[in-house]
């Protein structure tokens, strides 16, 4: 990259000797040395300041400021020193939330850095998203974060998981409701195989005062 300063903007060469070193030089371009200074990406950032004529080059000078923490940061931060007040492990207690109700404070999780270490099962959030370590995961050193190594935890997936659930119990309780059915059908069929009695006449003796009693 090739560039001028004019007014304290970095002017660019124009398209028809963009390509030409030498007319470049000629024209009074110069080589942009643009390198960001070491910095800590989690909590610094490196924001331009000026440019710089060297003579042989153009430097671009950069200024590292501190990030300034989020309003969630600032809640998860506040909320562990709570935590650490009343002798209460947030980590324990986060590893007991199940993953629906993980979905509900995403936040409170450690965010993922790529000098941190984490194994299977752990949940970290990274990029307004809830991550989960699979059982298969094998610890390693990562430079990016790759989303094809963990498993999203969605809210979709959690429901699915309870839809999945509830589909069991209505089996079950339509398999219940069927042997009951049945049951009730084959005490029908049992009385209706039982002999049924017909009613006996009853004969009376004749007697003097009534000889025709049966006629």
């Amino acid at each position: 990259m090739y560039g001028k300063i004019v007014n304290g903007e970095l002017q660019a060469p124009p398209v028809e000797i963009s390509r030409n070193i030498q007319k470049m030089l000629d024209a009074g371009f110069k080589p942009v040395m643009d390198n960001k200074p070491a910095h800590d990406i989690n909590t610094q950032d490196a924001v331009f300041s000026e440019y710089v004529d060297r003579g042989i080059y153009i430097d671009v000078i950069y200024e590292v400021v501190d990030i300034e923490p989020t309003e969630e940061e600032l809640m998860v931060e506040q909320t562990n020193k709570v935590m650490e007040m009343l002798n209460i492990n947030l980590d324990d207690t986060l590893s007991n939330l199940s993953d629906e109700q993980a979905l509900e404070v995403p936040n409170m999780f450690p965010k993922w850095k790529k000098d941190k270490k984490f194994k299977a099962g752990d949940r970290f959030f990274h990029d307004g998203k809830l991550y989960k370590v699979p059982k298969d995961y094998v610890e390693q050193d990562l430079e990016h974060f790759n989303s094809d190594l963990f498993t999203k935890i969605a809210k979709e997936q959690v429901e699915d998981k309870f839809d999945k659930v509830n589909d069991l119990f209505d089996k079950v309780n339509g398999v219940i409701d069927k042997i009951d059915k049945d049951k009730v059908k084959d005490k029908i069929k049992d009385k209706i195989k039982e002999p049924v009695e017909a009613p006996q006449e009853v004969v009376e003796e004749p007697t003097e005062e009534n000889p025709d009693v049966n006629q």
